[in-house]
């Protein structure tokens, strides 16, 4: 999940985490040096923020015949999978 999702779909969720300021942490120069890594493990570690993030999704999806889901990169398919047994 890209922090520009998460920013995208903040406005919807109430996290016991504190969204910007604990569930996303950055990691300067990851994998080199000038990328500003996004570390999700925090939001993951989050439970009830998972099944908002997961909510919101389906929400979005409503009315939308889906045939496949696809969760790209590394963690994407954590997402993916969350939303597929919905």
């Amino acid at each position: 999940m890209s922090g520009h999702l998460v920013r995208k779909i903040a406005p919807y969720l109430n996290s016991s985490c504190g969204l910007h300021s604990q569930c996303i942490r950055n990691v300067p120069d990851f994998p080199k040096p000038g990328i500003m890594f996004k570390d999700i493990t925090p939001l993951l570690l989050d439970a009830n923020l998972g099944k908002q993030i997961i909510a919101e999704f389906v929400k979005r999806l409503n009315g939308i015949q889906v045939d496949a889901i696809l969760g790209v990169e590394s963690r994407g398919f954590l997402f993916g999978y969350m939303l597929a047994v919905k």
